[in-house]
Formats: C-alpha cells, sequence, structure tokens
C-alpha cells in the first residue's frame, strides 16, 4: 500500500470514497504503516464493516446543449 500510495499522481480524481490521493500521500510512514495494517487485519478477519461494502451513487443531470439564435 505505501508503494501504491507513493506511485500516486497529484491531483488526481477522488474515488467512491470521497478521498483524494494527495490526502493519503499526506500521511507520513508511520500513519501508513497502521493505516496498511488496519486493512490488513479487516482482510484477514474477513469481516468488513458494512459502509466498506456498501456504495452510493448520484447521478448527475446532464446540462442541456445551449442553441445560439441568430
Amino acid at each position: 500500500m505505501e508503494i501504491a500510495v507513493k506511485k500516486t499522481r497529484y491531483k488526481k480524481a477522488t474515488g467512491d470514497d470521497d478521498v483524494p490521493g494527495d490526502v493519503l500521500k499526506l500521511l507520513g510512514d508511520d500513519d501508513l504503516r497502521i493505516m496498511t495494517q488496519q486493512i490488513n487485519s479487516l482482510y484477514d478477519s474477513g469481516e468488513w464493516p458494512k459502509d466498506f461494502s456498501e456504495v452510493t451513487m448520484i447521478a448527475l443531470k446532464k446540462k442541456p446543449e445551449v442553441v445560439a439564435i441568430a
């Protein structure tokens, strides 16, 4: 995980979690290590928190095309 975070580009779009990669890059080595341990323990136990497995998607309406009248 530490390698993946370090390789992440700056100003990358957020994912479903709304956490920009730039925030993860601000974490120090100790913080990344702790976060990695927490995620690994969740994976090993097989018990995921409910909000980790649910996604809320909101459909956005497209902007109507503006037609110039001459």
